[in-house]
């Protein structure tokens, strides 16, 4: 980390049993190769944040069946989320996307089969658009970071998960009244509703 490393983010050979990539906050630009997962195997963390990669995301950068976390934020990275690219994630608990120029909606990625571990979802700072989407699916979040979107829309409390601690969806474009039910979360440390256009009473 923090070094001043250019050029573009490729992995030469199979390296079975590397756990730990952490290169970030260089000057690593350019495309993420695809099959990053099959020749690292047993990965269990990769830290790329803030470089300047630009890229969709390779499907198969999920496929180590021990990894816990991908912290990729402050990037360029495109595209959009979709369920397939999770499937097999059953071991992810920190998936950090925040400060990219991902978009689109979210439904497909909130179905995938293999988020059950989730436990910090973070997306601020993109172009996802669309509703907030149900993420009781995934039973063991507790912070859910979809502030700076585009998101639309009512917020509806029966869509999250009661593990929630923390949960930040300012500066979107919600609308209509702020659930009473989010009362209910007992876990509930942090919420921040700034910057939408909620009506009615508090």
């Amino acid at each position: 980390n923090n070094n001043s490393f250019t050029g573009n983010f490729k992995i030469q050979c199979l390296m079975e049993n590397l756990e730990l990539i952490s290169l970030a906050s260089n000057n690593l630009t350019g495309p993420l190769e695809d099959g990053i997962g099959h020749k690292l195997p047993r990965l269990r963390e990769i830290h790329l944040f803030d470089n300047k990669l630009s890229s969709t995301i390779p499907t198969t950068i999920f496929d180590p069946t021990n990894l816990t976390a991908i912290l990729m934020y402050n990037n360029q990275l495109t595209g959009s989320l979709t369920a397939n690219m999770f499937n097999g994630a059953s071991h992810l608990e920190h998936l950090y996307l925040n400060g990219n120029k991902l978009s689109g909606k979210l439904d497909d990625f909130v179905s995938a089969k293999g988020l059950e571990a989730l436990k910090k979802l973070r997306l601020e700072y993109n172009s996802f658009s669309g509703t907030i989407p149900d993420f009781t699916g995934m039973p063991s979040i507790e912070v859910l970071y979809l502030y700076n979107n585009s998101f639309t829309g009512s917020l509806n409390a029966d869509k999250l998960p009661p593990t929630l601690k923390k949960l930040k969806v300012s500066n979107n474009t919600l609308n209509n009244e702020i659930p009473s039910k989010l009362g209910e979360f007992a876990n509930l440390e942090v919420l921040s509703l700034n910057g939408n256009e909620f009506v009615g009473k508090i």
